[in-house]
């Protein structure tokens, strides 16, 4: 008699505890089913007089070439657009070999040289740092040697911030290949912001001063870390939020300044590009390309449209 009671409510215990798991399961999927109405990569324009829908979709800078993938939504959403914005964001033209560009950027790109730093063991260590860490490519066959102790800061990790990536040697770029495709089409083709202010933007952060670098390189695998989570919050979970909050994780070190990096980096404001996209998307179906720095929060290109009378949905 003993044992049949034991065996009841054991058998009890376990059903009890089968439906506990199948409750906080249902739970689990509804929330991120309720979770996923709300966040995407890719957002539908329509209202406001518009004949067809436009797109915008969200790209991403910390991507490796081999990481730059279009999903068979935002397929779909090319395909069936006409016309093309792009933010003009310094890593839309990844491709591009950026020593070629070095002229153009040492007018933008202000701060001191590692070779100038005062603190002789500070000024090694980012040396060292540098060499072990980052990749800045060499081009042998043209035997382009660039003196990297010349770099500031700032340029060392604008020109390998896809060191970060484990195996990286090129960072990829949804802008460029979108370029050559409509090119390709011969499609009307309008460029949005300017790269030069998000480049002064970044340095007025204060968040890759020599110390900050340094801060860098004594946690390189940690910072790895950072960028394996925002490639996850972009592409698994499609959060824009949840990718701007790692990628302050990341910019923020024990020498910067959080309210100087939010001010600069993550304040945006995409007031003035109404101007170029109402035109586009009146006319033709617009597949509108930006960061996803730039598509939530209050100076985002989502409240911009919504505020200016268009319907977003994400998709």
């Amino acid at each position: 008699m003993f044992f049949i009671t034991m065996k009841y409510y054991l058998n009890l215990f376990k059903i009890t505890l089968l439906l506990c798991f199948i409750s906080v399961s249902v739970s689990i999927a509804a929330h991120s089913k309720s979770q996923s109405k709300h966040h995407s990569v890719l957002w539908e324009i329509s209202g406001n007089g518009l004949e067809q829908s436009s797109y915008l979709f969200a790209g991403w800078h910390m991507l490796c070439t081999t990481e730059i993938i279009f999903k068979d939504k935002v397929k779909f959403a090319i395909a069936n657009s006409q016309q093309l914005i792009l933010q003009n964001y310094f890593s839309w033209e990844a491709d591009e070999d950026y020593f070629t560009r070095i002229k153009e950027f040492e007018n933008l790109i202000s701060g001191t040289p590692i070779y100038k730093i005062d603190d002789r063991k500070l000024r090694k260590k980012l040396l060292k740092g540098i060499d072990q860490y980052y990749d800045l490519h060499i081009d042998r066959a043209k035997r382009i040697i660039y003196p990297v102790k010349r770099f500031t800061p700032f340029e060392a990790f604008l020109f390998s911030y896809h060191s970060y990536i484990k195996g990286c040697h090129k960072p990829g770029s949804f802008g460029q290949l979108l370029h050559q495709h409509f090119s390709q089409k011969n499609a009307a083709i309008e460029m949005v912001g300017s790269y030069q202010n998000i480049l002064k933007n970044h340095q007025a952060s204060g968040f890759m001063s020599a110390q900050a670098l340094k801060d860098h390189f004594d946690h390189f695998e940690q910072q790895q870390a950072l960028v394996l989570a925002m490639k996850k919050a972009y592409y698994l979970d499609e959060n824009a939020q949840a990718l701007s909050d790692k990628y302050f994780q990341f910019l923020n070190t024990e020498h910067t300044s959080g309210d100087l990096i939010k001010q600069h980096i993550f304040t945006t404001n995409t007031q003035d590009w109404l101007p170029t996209v109402e035109p586009f998307i009146s006319q033709q179906s617009t597949f509108i390309s930006i960061n996803a720095l730039y598509l939530i929060g209050e100076g985002g290109l989502i409240n911009t449209l919504k505020e200016a009378g268009y319907t977003l949905k994400p998709l």
